[in-house]
C-alpha cells in the first residue's frame, strides 16, 4: 500500500526526453560551480544533485590537502530539485560530519539506512550558509536537514518545497519513459521530507 505516495506516474515521450536532455545539459553547465576565495571561503552553486556536481566537488576537494583555513562554506541550493541518490551520498560525504544521513522507505514501509563513507576534512567549527527557495526540494532538502542536524548551519531564503519522494524511470516500447514513485525519504531525525518544509533561519521575501 502506498497511501503516502501522492505523486502521479508521469509519461515522457521520446520527443520530451530529447528536449529535456538538451535543456538539462545547458542548465547544468552554467550553474554547477565551486570556488575557493582567499583560502577561507568555499562557494558552491548547484542547480542539480547529479554526477556532474559530484565530480566537480570531488575534483576540487580531493586535490586540496589542507582545509584548516576554510572558515565558511556557502552552498547555493536555490532551485535545486534534488537528483540521484548515489551523487547525493558522494556530495554529502564531503560536508556532513557523520556517516548516517537518514533513511529511504519503500512502498511496503521497509526502511533502508543511508550511510556514507566520510570524507569530511574541514575543522569542526566550519560554518555553512545555505541559500534556499520555494523550489528547493527532495535530495537537496535531505542534504540540508543533515547539515542542520550535524553541522553549524544557517539557512537563508524562502521555505522549501517539502518534497521527498523516490522515483524510478522505466522505458516503454514507444521510446518514452514512465516516472514512477516508489518510496519516500526520511531525514536523520526521522521526519518525512515530503511532510514538512524547511523554514529558513533568516527569511528573505522574494518580492523584496
Amino acid at each position: 500500500m502506498i497511501d503516502k505516495l501522492q505523486y502521479k506516474t508521469i509519461y515522457y515521450s521520446k520527443e520530451d526526453l530529447t528536449t529535456f536532455k538538451k535543456t538539462q545539459k545547458s542548465d547544468i553547465k552554467n550553474t554547477n560551480e565551486i570556488s575557493i576565495i582567499e583560502d577561507s571561503f568555499l562557494s558552491i552553486t548547484a542547480k542539480k544533485i547529479n554526477k556532474n556536481l559530484a565530480e566537480i566537488v570531488s575534483k576540487n576537494l580531493d586535490k586540496k590537502a589542507d582545509f584548516s583555513s576554510i572558515k565558511t562554506i556557502f552552498l547555493n541550493l536555490k532551485g535545486n530539485e534534488g537528483g540521484d541518490i548515489p551523487s547525493l551520498l558522494k556530495i554529502a560525504s564531503y560536508f556532513v560530519k557523520s556517516n548516517q544521513l537518514g533513511w529511504l522507505e519503500d512502498s511496503m514501509k521497509r526502511k533502508t539506512q543511508l550511510n556514507i563513507h566520510q570524507n569530511f576534512k574541514f575543522k569542526d567549527d566550519v560554518s555553512f550558509i545555505v541559500l534556499v527557495d520555494s523550489k528547493t526540494s527532495s535530495g537537496a532538502e535531505f542534504l540540508i536537514r543533515a547539515l542542520r542536524h550535524y553541522n553549524n548551519t544557517i539557512i537563508i531564503g524562502e521555505k522549501t518545497a517539502g518534497r521527498g519522494n523516490v522515483e524510478v524511470f522505466s522505458k516503454v516500447p514507444s521510446g518514452g519513459v514512465l516516472k514512477v514513485p516508489v518510496g519516500r525519504m526520511l531525514s536523520v531525525d526521522g521526519h518525512y521530507i515530503d511532510e514538512e518544509t524547511i523554514s529558513p533561519d533568516i527569511i528573505i521575501d522574494r518580492e523584496n
